[in-house]
């Protein structure tokens, strides 16, 4: 029950964060939350949606690839359904692609003074 509640509590704050423009900050919630219960696979899709605006492609890749795998050996259910880790991984493979053409701009970064910058 305490592992349930703690993994709650990362997925929430690491949702809070990602919002609020801290998705570095974020992203150690979600692995957090990981870690806590590694076959709930919403978990993996915040931290490779997350790590895609990083711009962190390759490890978004292999997030969301470790997702499918799982989801294969699990039964989905409505909301962890494979369909939405294969969208997703889709998604962030096609940033990858075209990540050479992506401007510098886009890309969400953190300054010393820790506030977000486009």
């Amino acid at each position: 029950m305490l592992n349930l509640v703690r993994w709650r509590w990362h997925l929430s704050l690491g949702r809070l964060l990602g919002w609020f423009g801290y998705p570095r900050f974020a992203a150690r919630h979600f692995q957090s939350a990981i870690n806590l219960r590694p076959k709930h696979l919403l978990a993996y899709f915040q931290l490779g949606y997350t790590n895609g605006r990083l711009g962190l492609y390759e490890e978004a890749i292999s997030v969301f690839d470790s997702a499918l795998r799982m989801s294969l050996l699990t039964e989905p259910t409505p909301t962890h359904s494979r369909r939405s880790v294969v969208s997703a991984w889709e998604d962030t493979k096609k940033l990858l692609m075209g990540s050479n053409a992506q401007s510098e701009s886009n890309r969400v970064t953190k300054p010393e003074d820790g506030l977000p910058t486009r």
